[in-house]
């Protein structure tokens, strides 16, 4: 499932594209000298979350980890730029709105104007996509919490068996008598 998400039709006003509002492309072309690239999406498909997360083995669990990872970062980058279009097309309408306001007397004419019914599509569509990737970030967050959580939980778990192992051996090792007889021999 890729979620690359386009833009939105260009708009026209007198036969003029207003395209000074498509800021999004030249600010992506900046990053990109900087090295600071928008991600791209991970190869494979957006990892789904298993019914009992209890039930992998520290390989898949390691697994699906990286997975959600890198899904994250790819719609935490993803968020950004449809946000910052959702903000070009509710800037797009306020021109649209404005210079239809001057144009026209009637506020009915327009509400109905096919200019504004193009942008407010627009916007909406803008509006509807941010929505949607917002709350993809907000599972994928969660979901990447959760394996997150089950981990230290295995971590922990595996820590304390290990402490519990090594009680009355290693460094903490109470000397035995053989041990006493051994070291007072040498002396």
């Amino acid at each position: 499932m890729t979620l690359r998400i386009g833009d939105a039709d260009p708009v026209e006003v007198d036969g003029k594209v207003l395209d000074g509002f498509m800021t999004i492309d030249k600010v992506l072309n900046e990053m990109k000298e900087r090295n600071l690239s928008v991600m791209e999406p991970p190869g494979d498909d957006m990892p789904k979350m298993p019914s009992d997360i209890g039930s992998l083995d520290p390989t898949n669990l390691g697994r699906l980890y990286s997975e959600l990872l890198a899904w994250f970062n790819f719609i935490a980058t993803e968020l950004a730029r449809v946000h910052a279009i959702h903000i070009q097309e509710k800037n797009r309408l306020s021109y649209v709105k404005a210079k239809l306001k001057k144009e026209l007397s009637k506020k009915e004419d327009i509400e109905t104007h096919p200019l504004m019914l193009k942008t407010l599509v627009a916007t909406q569509e803008a509006e509807q996509r941010f929505l949607m990737v917002e709350a993809l970030s907000k599972v994928l967050n969660k979901n990447l919490a959760t394996v997150s959580r089950n981990i230290e939980l295995r971590k922990i778990a595996f820590e304390s068996d290990r402490r519990e192992g090594n009680i009355g051996r290693g460094a903490f090792r109470a000397a035995s008598e053989e041990d006493i007889k051994w070291k007072t021999r040498d002396t």
